[in-house]
């Protein structure tokens, strides 16, 4: 059993290693952060904002930063199914740089911010950034399809962020196809009519 002197030693220990920690992560420029409150956007204006909407397969997930000036960045692979807006027919892959991973024995990620899985099948709206294109909406943008049950099915991993109005209200969004051919074909409308004059 721990003395009264002991404890306090055992506590204090603790505190040190907790704040040793926090100054790492704040000496490499990592935030601590427990929620991110997103704007909760539909299907209509997420395809208007995303540059690019396409099909694919995960190809292969880096969660290691390969460069030291840029730490904690994730790498992910794309080989494209189908390109429904924004890329030529025919592009074959496309690599997105999403914020979060890993720098050497420490680890950051973005809460709302997708997670991705070498062999995902994926439908993927992404907005242009001066960085490279990332989900719209976070993981809004990233829908994970599933075969298990015959019919292709779609679902959102919303978990992680909040979901708000534009008045910071909590919501939730309208009911969204879960068809995987239902979805594409929403989203090859909603694509044709974004880009008629």
């Amino acid at each position: 059993m721990l003395q009264p002197r002991d404890a306090r030693a055992a506590c204090m220990k603790r505190i040190h290693v907790v704040l040793a920690l926090v100054g790492v992560l704040s000496a490499t420029g990592a935030r601590v952060a427990s929620a991110t409150v997103v704007q909760r956007a539909g299907l209509e204006a997420l395809v208007k904002s995303s540059a690019v909407v396409v099909h694919g397969i995960v190809r292969a997930v880096d969660e290691a930063s390969p460069k030291a000036s840029a730490p904690f960045r994730t790498i992910v692979d794309i080989d494209i199914t189908e390109s429904v807006k924004g890329l030529p027919a025919g592009t074959g892959s496309l690599r997105l740089e999403l914020p979060g991973g890993r720098s050497g024995d420490l680890a950051m990620y973005v809460p709302g911010m997708p997670r991705f899985v070498a062999g995902d099948e994926v439908v993927l709206l992404l907005e242009a950034t001066s960085a490279g294109f990332v989900p719209a909406g976070l993981a809004q943008g990233v829908f994970h399809v599933e075969r298990a049950t015959g019919a292709a099915m779609v679902r959102r991993q919303l978990e992680g962020a909040t979901y708000a109005d534009i008045l910071g209200r909590p919501v939730t969004g309208p009911p969204e196809p879960t068809r995987l051919d239902d979805l594409l074909t929403t989203l090859r409308a909603l694509s044709r009519a974004g880009s008629t004059p």
